[in-house]
């Protein structure tokens, strides 16, 4: 068995954006990353009958929970893009059995639920990867009626003494600051990610500020998980910390000029990027 280079773990969603569904989730935002930068991926997921065009999954190794029910997210924005969310349903829940055993030797692995849909044990499998946590899904709580509320993450001290880099919106959290002192002593690297004004990547040797490269700005869904996949995958190559910032705020901006998934650029218009902004 062929063991990708790179994986994530999460649903697939359904997203309804204006009159339309798009599928989405962060875990389909990274692995699709992932693959147009040219590295091999892996997926783990549930989902049931995606709304998928051909050829959206092509060269992803998918291991999937068969769900009658795909996780589904109303995302609606402001003029201020700020995001609320209605979770109309969700897939079952991801187990460890779905991980083939070989994939433990993964080189860089990406915690991200999306609804809670796995416990936090999981990033225990993976003790030779490059590992990053988009703990969104944990971070968040629903009423009867969908209406998605930001809750903190309580197991924290389950999941990062065993992570490398956790990534989180500064939306997702009431303090971004408090977080960062929160879950720095636990784990390596926090970074937060902030929109138009980029990212500030948090260590034990300081603060790092990133700025976001200038574009149009059509629909900022997903852009922070391809940030999360293009940084640890500049990262495992580096160790560079300004350059994978910058490479990462690089491919995330091609998100954000287009609806949904289908943003996510390639390795060659990435370069381009990069050099004319040089």
């Amino acid at each position: 068995m062929t063991i990708p280079h790179f994986i994530s773990i999460g649903h697939i969603t359904h997203d309804l954006v204006g009159n339309g569904i798009t599928p989405g989730g962060p875990a389909l935002y990274s692995t699709c990353a992932a693959r147009n930068l040219g590295i091999s991926v892996g997926m783990i997921t549930s989902f049931s009958r995606p709304l998928l065009q051909p050829g959206l999954l092509q060269g992803i190794d998918i291991r999937c929970q068969e769900s009658q029910k795909t996780t589904t997210f109303a995302n609606l924005y402001n003029e201020h893009g700020e995001r609320r969310q209605i979770i109309e349903s969700v897939a079952d829940r991801i187990t460890s059995t779905l991980i083939p055993p070989e994939w433990r030797a993964v080189s860089i692995v990406n915690i991200c639920p999306v609804a809670n849909e796995y416990l936090p044990e999981i990033v225990r499998l993976f003790d030779k990867a490059l590992i990053g946590i988009c703990p969104q899904g944990w971070m968040r709580r629903w009423d009867s009626k969908g209406q998605v509320f930001r809750k903190k993450w309580e197991n924290f001290k389950e999941v990062l003494p065993y992570a490398d880099i956790v990534f989180f919106s500064e939306e997702d959290v009431s303090d971004p600051k408090k977080a960062v002192e929160t879950y720095l002593p636990y784990t390596k690297m926090v970074i937060v990610t902030q929109g138009k004004l980029g990212a500030s990547i948090y260590s034990h040797n300081g603060v790092h500020r990133s700025p976001a490269f200038p574009t149009i700005e059509v629909d900022p869904t997903g852009a922070g998980d391809v940030f999360a996949t293009a940084f640890l995958i500049r990262y495992f190559e580096t160790h560079d910390v300004p350059e994978s910032a910058r490479f990462a705020n690089c491919v995330a901006s091609f998100v954000v000029e287009k609806e949904g998934i289908y943003g996510i650029p390639g390795l060659d218009d990435v370069k381009r990027r990069l050099n004319v902004a040089r």
